[in-house]
Parts: C-alpha cells; sequence; structure tokens
C-alpha cells in the first residue's frame, strides 16, 4: 500500500562506508510510514536481528534478501526508500538517544516517533553475558533475604513505627532491594541509581567520622546529656508550680488547678525517677547504642530522634491528659448545650431532633453545663501549654526527618552529570532543518539537550525511603488542636 510520505531515522553518525545491513524496524501510521535504524553499524548476520536496510554500492529491492525497503549509497551516503516516496529523512544523535533515561516530547508532530524510538533503542542495549547468570543469582539470593526481612518488619510494624531508629532501618531495606531489582532489570548504573550509591558513600563516611568523634568524647556527652535532662525536668517543674498560681493574672478555679498541677507533678517526678535509674545502663552500653552510627549518619539522625522522644515522653503524657480532658468537656458541653435548648442527638438517624426534658434533667443538665464551662479556662489553660510544647516537639521530628531523608537523596551525582552534560541527563528534543530538495526530500537533525537542573533533580531524586511520622495537613492539625484530638 503507497503511502503520502516516508520517515526514516536515522543515527547521524551512521557508517555507512561499511557494506552490510541495518537493523530496526518498520511501522505503519495513517499516512505515512516510519522506518527506525536502531544502529549505528551496519551488520553481517540477519539471523539474529531484524533488518529494514541495506549500506552498498547497489541494490536491487526486488532481488534482496528478506525484502529490505531501505538502502543508503555506500560511496554518497544518498537515502533511497522501495516505495519511491517523499523522504523525511531524521538524523538523530544515536549515543544520547540510546543512553537517556528521560525524553521530553515536546515535538508535536514527531513527540509519538521519537518516544517509540527510544523504547526500541533500549531494548536493543548490547549486555555483556560474561558472568551475568552467576551475578544475577546472587542479587536474587540477597532480594529474597531482604524480602524475608521485610516480612517480619511488616508484621511488627505497629511496633517499628515507634521507633525512629528501626523504621530508617526498614526503609533501608527497602532501597537496597530497590536498587538489587532496578540494577538486575536495567543492567546499567541509571542516575536515580548512580545518585543512591553516592548518596549513601557520603552518608557513611560522615557517620563514621561522626562516630569516632562520639566515642573520643564519651565522658563529655554524658555530662552534656545529664545537665540537660536535669534542666528540662527543672524548667518544666517551675512551669507547672507558675500555672498553679495565677499566671498573667487569670482567674482560675484554685481546687481543680492545684489538683491538676499536683497530678502532673507526680508523673514528672516518676519520670525523673526513670532517667535516674536508666543513666547506668546508658553510661555502660552506650558503645553498643551508638554502633549504628557506623551505618550512616542518618542512623545517627534516627537515633536523635529517638532520643528526643524519650527525653520528652513526660510532658508527651501530661500533653495526653490536658487533651483527653479538654476533648471531653468540650463533648460534654456539646451534649448538655442540646439539653438547655431541647435537643437531642439521634443516633438512629444520624441527625438532631426536639425533645421534651422534665425540670429535674433541665436542672441536673444546667448545674452541670455551668460546672463544666466554669472548668474549661483551667484544663484549656494546661491544655495550651502543653499543645505548644507538642508541636515544638513535632517540627523537631519534622526537621530530623528533612536532613535524614535529605541524607539519603541528596542530588551530588545528579549536580555532576548535569554539570558534565551526560547523556543519560538529556531530555529535550531540539529539532533543526538541515536541507531539502525539489522532490519533496526532506533531512532534519534531531538532538537531545539536557534539562534545566531543578527539572533534572525533580525527575531523578529517588524517594524518600519512609513516610514522616506525623503526615497530616495543617488545616487538619489546626482542627486537631481546636477540638482535643491527639497530634
Amino acid at each position: 500500500m503507497k503511502q503520502d510520505s516516508t520517515l526514516v531515522f536515522i543515527p547521524s553518525n551512521l557508517i555507512y562506508k561499511q557494506t552490510g545491513y541495518l537493523k530496526g524496524c518498520k511501522k505503519c501510521f495513517e499516512n505515512s510510514e516510519v522506518y527506525y535504524v536502531t544502529s549505528n553499524k551496519p551488520i553481517r548476520n540477519t539471523y539474529q536481528y531484524q533488518c529494514i536496510g541495506f549500506v552498498g554500492e547497489t541494490v536491487d529491492f526486488k532481488d534482496s534478501i528478506g525484502n529490505i525497503p531501505l538502502f543508503i549509497n555506500s560511496k554518497n551516503g544518498q537515502l533511497s526508500v522501495e516505495n519511491n516516496s517523499s523522504i523525511t529523512q531524521i538524523l538523530y544523535d544515536y549515543d544520547r538517544f540510546k543512553n537517556s533515561d528521560l525524553i521530553h516530547n515536546q515535538s508535536e508532530k514527531y513527540g509519538q516517533h521519537f518516544k517509540y524510538l527510544s523504547e526500541k533503542l533500549k531494548t536493543t542495549r548490547e549486555i555483556s553475558q560474561n558472568g551475568r547468570n552467576s551475578i544475577t543469582k546472587y542479587i536474587l539470593f540477597l532480594v529474597q533475604i531482604f524480602d524475608y526481612i521485610l516480612k517480619i518488619t511488616r508484621r511488627i510494624h505497629q511496633i517499628v513505627q515507634k521507633s525512629s531508629t528501626f523504621a530508617h532501618f526498614e526503609g533501608n531495606i527497602t532501597t537496597a532491594k530497590w536498587f538489587l531489582t532496578t540494577l538486575m532489570e536495567e543492567r546499567k548504573i541509571t542516575p536515580k541509581v548512580g545518585n543512591t550509591i553516592c548518596a549513601k558513600i557520603i552518608d557513611l563516611v560522615i557517620g563514621v567520622i561522626l562516630t569516632t568523634y562520639l566515642f573520643e568524647y564519651e565522658q563529655q556527652i554524658f555530662d552534656f546529656i545529664n545537665f540537660n535532662t536535669e534542666v528540662i525536668i527543672s524548667n518544666l517543674r517551675g512551669l507547672l508550680l507558675y500555672l498553679m498560681g495565677q499566671p498573667i493574672g487569670l482567674k482560675l478555679n484554685y481546687s481543680y488547678n492545684n489538683f491538676l498541677g499536683r497530678f502532673f507533678l507526680y508523673h514528672i517526678s516518676l519520670w525523673r525517677i526513670f532517667l535516674q535509674g536508666l543513666y547506668p545502663l546508658f553510661t555502660g552500653y552506650f558503645k553498643f547504642l551508638v554502633l549504628p552510627g557506623f551505618l550512616g549518619f542518618s542512623y545517627q539522625i534516627a537515633m536523635i530522634s529517638d532520643v528526643v522522644s524519650i527525653a520528652t515522653f513526660h510532658s508527651y503524657c501530661i500533653y495526653i491528659y490536658a487533651a483527653r480532658l479538654f476533648n471531653l468537656q468540650l463533648k460534654c458541653l456539646k451534649s448538655l448545650w442540646r439539653v438547655l435548648i431541647g435537643r437531642k442527638f439521634n443516633p438512629l438517624r444520624d441527625r438532631v431532633d426536639s425533645c421534651q426534658y422534665s425540670q429535674d434533667q433541665l436542672f441536673i443538665g444546667t448545674l452541670s453545663f455551668t460546672i463544666l464551662f466554669f472548668l474549661l479556662p483551667t484544663t484549656m489553660m494546661y491544655y495550651v501549654v502543653f499543645t505548644v510544647f507538642r508541636l515544638i516537639t513535632l517540627t523537631v521530628y519534622k526537621c530530623l526527618h528533612i536532613v535524614r531523608n535529605t541524607m539519603q537523596t541528596i542530588p551530588i551525582y545528579l549536580l555532576f552529570l548535569w554539570i558534565v552534560n551526560a547523556s543519560s541527563m538529556a531530555g529535550n528534543i531540539h529539532i533543526a532543518w538541515k536541507s531539502f530538495d525539489d522532490r519533496g526530500n526532506v533531512k532534519i537533525e534531531a538532538k537531545l539537550e539536557k534539562l534545566p537542573l531543578l527539572e533534572s533533580v525533580k525527575k531523578f531524586i529517588p524517594e524518600s525511603e519512609s513516610p514522616a511520622k506525623n503526615p497530616r495537613g495543617f488545616g487538619e492539625i489546626f482542627h486537631s488542636i481546636l477540638t482535643g484530638t491527639i497530634l
């Protein structure tokens, strides 16, 4: 069937001085037929490859082996097609198209062709067979080990997520599995894989240096932790004693305020006793506790997150008590308010209906509402103060999580590839007209240019291995604060 036009994609560095066949494929569209030459060197053997062209001095299309539709003259490089239609010859940068992992189809006319060409070039990459089977066997063995470890961590997922160190370990196992799987599938170092290797090396170097520093200044670290723990507990006790008085002139319920203050002071005293009992164990097993730091600086950041969790556990407990109490009072006031206005909630219809209450019910409801309403400022004071502490703690967690993920995905390798203009970072297709003749034959040159730096980093940077502990948005956090829901 005769086509209106013919597109031929040919490598710009094709060696047409040699005689042989051209590897490639053919694809027909509505008004055109397209030939994709996927090798820059002619070959002699046609048994293992699909061939669509021939390079030589003369050729007879009818007598050619395998019905070869393309012919390139080895003397002058002139292209001929069997159907004698007008030819649009597109000379593409073979090496950059072959090695590029990301192509932006900015050309509306030829976008689908470049995408198909890129896919065909990736499937025809030559792979060395030396030792490939044995390496694949070892990689599969390691992947199976990682799968087994991940199955164990998934069974104790609730426990693992309570510790940043264990969660980071699980994320590293997931990353290692992805790394080996990608390496086995791609058979090459992609920008994303290379950046992961480079980031991990930097992470390990910093981790080893800092861990050695921790061993050298062991006693100073003990003194620093002990001193700051006492300072935090003393300041928190002083804050509670201040709140038990009349802070900033607030008129609070004395008995209720004194009860809450003593209750929270008791928990702080218990926590101080616990830390004092834990201190000898911490100093005795310090070297074993910091050993994960040799696995990288990111592990040290994860351990710092766990230390912050332990050091602020007493304030977190007080926040839990205050939030639960505040939430309970809000729910009771909401329910009692319906009593005052003659309403009640109907759970069967999930709506608020009218209701006739007796005088005794109205009296008890009014009395309870009044008591809870005037006790609410005292509860709110403790709730607001320790909610601020909780938000500060969550901010510290978030900052540590960002630093940890940055160490895992720092784009040093991507920056190097972008600076040296590596072909794997090329993505923008630049098309330029070279020549045309009276018969309608057109010659076009297609080159791949590198993407902007920020776009390249965004496309190739590896994903973070683990979600943050508190992935909720600002709207949900604000609603939780207003309603007394635990953050």
